[in-house]
């Protein structure tokens, strides 16, 4: 009898120490998930990068993330409001622990509904400021939820984020892509006559230098056109392009323009403030700048103006001089046509 009861002991001491010792790996697990989460949340991308099992892979596909998030200044406004309304919850229920040392549990995160947010502006006419606003002060009226299953194995002490081919990132941060589709050239594209006519109105232009317009098919290094109208006032420049199709125009634009710029940001070869938006299944987008760019591959010196892209229409308004009169000519020209100033 001694002995059943000593077996009985035995065996519901066995049972307390293991449901001891799984309740601390619980309370280590949901201390991980919140680090987790708090450094998403923060976007610390160095601390993400620190609490991940493969800390190098993880910290190679923060870096294109991050890189798209502050790629321009109207980017990184909208990714800053995307993130300071973001809240997580642990789902502590949710809890797995394996023998393994290996366990997951499910973490939602709750933050402003950027798309229904984006579609409302767009449609109502607004501008990537506008977005910006709408975005911080939407207070929780526009919401969205996403929960992640996140994995986690033991390593030295530590509870790691265990994520395959940086699965779990790419579900948290994937939509940093998506945002940076979104357009604004919800303008109407200016006809040439029109542009014409506002040159001539608000430059003098046919007073102070010739427009020239080539409404002979013809091609800009093999991009090939219809129309080809260009001006030049003072130290501004002006061009309007109507391609023969939207793809020959996008093709341009990226190739000549947007590539072109986006190679300079990389290599510090422009300093000041600068807008970029293109978004090829859409046949639309545009870089603003206002500074100084250290590279002819663009435009050298002082820059204010845009070049935009909608359909198979481009167009160039730019100031090549940091001179108020003609940074206003440049304002004036492009709130006439209806475009995005920079």
């Amino acid at each position: 009898m001694k002995r059943t009861k000593l077996l009985a002991s035995v065996i519901v001491l066995s049972m307390l120490l293991s449901l001891s010792g799984c309740s601390g790996k619980k309370k280590e697990v949901i201390t991980a998930a919140d680090e987790f989460a708090k450094a998403v949340i923060d976007f610390d991308t160095k601390d993400i990068a620190g609490l991940m099992a493969d800390e190098e892979s993880a910290a190679s596909e923060l870096a294109s993330y991050k890189y798209s998030y502050e790629r321009s200044e109207d980017s990184k406004a909208i990714f800053d409001a995307i993130f300071d309304s973001m809240t997580y919850e642990v789902d502590r229920k949710s809890i797995k622990i394996s023998k393994e040392d290996e366990a997951s549990v499910d973490i939602r995160f709750t933050f402003v509904d950027f798309e229904e947010v984006y579609e409302n502006v767009y449609d109502d006419g607004g501008n990537v400021e506008d977005y910006i606003d709408a975005l911080e002060d939407d207070g929780g009226a526009n919401t969205k939820e996403l929960t992640l299953s996140v994995k986690f194995v033991l390593k030295r002490d530590d509870w790691l984020v265990k994520d395959k081919n940086n699965k779990t990132l790419y579900k948290m941060f994937g939509f940093i892509y998506d945002v940076n589709d979104y357009t604004w050239c919800n303008y109407t594209n200016v006809s040439e006559s029109r542009f014409i006519s506002v040159l001539e109105d608000e430059l003098s232009m046919e007073e102070n230098c010739d427009i020239l317009v080539f409404d002979e098919p013809g091609d800009i290094d093999y991009y090939e056109y219809d129309t080809f109208v260009s001006g030049i006032y003072g130290p501004c420049f002006f061009a309007y392009v109507e391609f023969t199709d939207e793809e020959e125009a996008s093709d341009f634009f990226e190739d000549r323009i947007y590539d072109v710029f986006d190679d300079m940001i990389d290599d510090n070869d422009f300093d000041g403030d600068h807008n970029m938006n293109f978004n090829y299944r859409e046949y639309a987008g545009y870089v603003t700048v206002d500074g100084y760019s250290y590279s002819d591959e663009f435009m050298y010196g002082d820059l204010y103006g845009g070049v935009y892209c909608k359909d198979n229409i481009v167009v160039m308004v730019m100031a090549n001089s940091d001179e108020a009169s003609y940074r206003e000519d440049v304002d004036n020209v492009l709130r006439e046509i209806g475009y995005p100033l920079p």
